[in-house]
């Protein structure tokens, strides 16, 4: 089967979206508003007869060659994509913590094809200080990495600070 560059980016782009119906993510500023997509779903099964046609366009290289490292990196998404949907009809029969780790695994599988890591939307399940409720929240692996510069900075500016004692009483 031979699937044109530009059929297999229509592949690609969509099926992240297509698995959930719809997807949005954040674009590290809170002030600004989700972007959504709008998908027909498919079925898992559907899902797993197009990452046999995947795997069989980039075995042809497309849309790119693959080094011997990517090759064996694709070959561990695919098994851990495929793992998470096995027993499987409907995304909707996973919990959320599954339906997190197959986004991350389908977004790392096509940042791998496309060979746009940064742009890889990568989902983390993080708890908020001062309650027990937890909050998924969706970045780029760049906007992540943005995140934890600013964090780190943040700390190594307060511990260059100097510490100074309270002032006491009369002085």
């Amino acid at each position: 089967m031979l699937i044109r560059y530009s059929q297999f980016l229509t592949l690609a782009v969509l099926s992240a979206m297509v698995l959930w119906g719809c997807a949005g993510t954040g674009t590290g500023s809170s002030n600004e508003e989700l972007e959504t997509f709008e998908a027909e779903r498919v079925s898992v099964p559907e899902y797993r007869e197009f990452l046999g046609e995947l795997r069989e366009a980039v075995r042809e290289g497309i849309p790119r060659e693959f080094n011997e490292r990517e090759i064996q990196r694709y070959g561990q998404l695919e098994r851990r994509l495929l793992d998470l949907l096995e027993g499987v009809d409907s995304v909707d029969e996973m919990n959320r913590d599954e339906q997190r780790q197959l986004y991350n695994a389908q977004e790392a599988l096509q940042a791998l094809v496309s060979g746009q890591r940064d742009y890889q939307v990568i989902c983390r399940r993080r708890h908020t200080v001062g309650t027990n409720f937890k909050t998924t929240e969706c970045y780029t692996r760049q906007e992540w990495q943005e995140v934890s510069d600013q964090s780190r900075r943040f700390m190594e500016d307060f511990m260059r600070s100097p510490m100074e004692p309270p002032a006491g009483p009369g002085g």
